[in-house]
């Protein structure tokens, strides 16, 4: 027989350090309830163990709420007790064998990056012709970058997708995975959620509008090619401007990821308050996965050493976000990108 505490919501928490499997029966459809659920969960579950969600009646909202708390399992509760105790056996049979736990997640990272990296593909492709950029496909992608990332999670995410030799595609979609794993972390809403990563995915559309000599180059660009190069924020802004159907905040993004707070940035210099706190986001998740990401001219860096070289960057970057970042870069693990 394992262990088993059982943690009331309204008791003091107790200091027994995070457990191996984690079952949440909590009325998520109340506020105060999830307030002091995510309280209990930060002291109680340990990020990448099993977390099973229990709910009593097949709702969406509540499905989704489950989901946002970072269940990796959601289960309702319809008077069957054998479901109950054969999920449990699974669950532990898991953490028992940490080779199953690990291929769980890569599956369920592989799945997730299946469907988000078609959703980019069609986006990218129709871009690349002029033709109408997709909502749907990006909301497609964008779902599956989140549910992946809370289910595999963020270390899972990125060793799957630094596999993939396509460059443009890689960066996306390390941009997007990052992003998913800093709203989650940030503890946002399942909408703002949906936009960070919304936003990551698509940021940089306008690239498909590049020469693919230069997109696709092995080495590092000459200063001309770099000058092709950045013009894609314009290029894809102005690309999606000519279609309806996207969030202006998006549009937003995919202009303006490269400003920096202190004006230094392009293509409009933009400077302080004029950069929205979703572009301050994903630019963090936007450089941090340059440095770590696997080219064939420069070594990836490691987690911590990019995190550093951030720092460093001093007033270009918001430093408090970029703070709130160490938790997603803590949970990458030390050395990741270099194996």
């Amino acid at each position: 027989m394992r262990p088993c505490q059982v943690v009331p919501l309204e008791a003091a928490l107790p200091d027994s350090g995070p457990s191996d499997v984690t079952i949440c029966d909590v009325a998520l459809n109340r506020v105060a309830s999830v307030t002091r659920l995510r309280e209990a969960l930060s002291r109680l579950h340990a990020p990448g163990n099993p977390l099973l969600c229990l709910i009593h009646e097949k709702n969406h909202h509540l499905t989704m709420q489950a989901q946002a708390i970072g269940a990796t399992e959601i289960l309702q509760i319809d008077g069957s007790h054998d479901a109950l105790c054969t999920r449990l056996i699974e669950l532990f049979g898991l953490v028992e064998d940490d080779g199953r736990l690990d291929e769980r997640r890569r599956r369920l990272a592989r799945v997730g990056i299946v469907k988000a990296g078609l959703a980019f593909s069609g986006m990218f492709d129709a871009a690349a012709t002029g033709e109408p950029v997709s909502p749907e496909l990006l909301e497609q992608g964008s779902d599956a970058v989140l549910d992946s990332v809370r289910q595999a999670d963020i270390r899972t995410w990125l060793d799957v997708v630094w596999n993939h030799d396509d460059v443009t595609y890689q960066h996306c979609l390390l941009v997007a995975g990052l992003a998913a794993a800093f709203a989650q972390k940030l503890g946002f809403r399942d909408q703002d959620q949906r936009l960070l990563s919304q936003a990551a995915l698509l940021h940089d559309i306008g690239k498909a509008q590049v020469p693919l000599d230069i997109l696709n180059k092995p080495d590092r660009l000459t200063p001309e090619e770099m000058a092709v190069m950045r013009t894609h924020p314009v290029v894809g802004h102005e690309l999606l401007l000519r279609q309806p159907g996207f969030d202006p905040r998006l549009l937003d993004v995919v202009r303006h990821h490269h400003e920096y707070l202190d004006g230094s940035g392009y293509p409009d210099g933009l400077r302080g308050a004029e950069i929205s706190d979703l572009n301050r986001l994903t630019t963090i998740c936007d450089i941090y996965a340059a440095l770590i990401e696997r080219r064939a001219y420069k070594p990836p860096l490691s987690p911590d050493h990019a995190l550093s070289i951030m720092v460093e960057m001093g007033g270009k970057l918001d430093q408090a976000l970029l703070h709130a970042f160490r938790a997603v870069v803590a949970a990458i693990g030390p050395g990741a990108s270099e194996e």
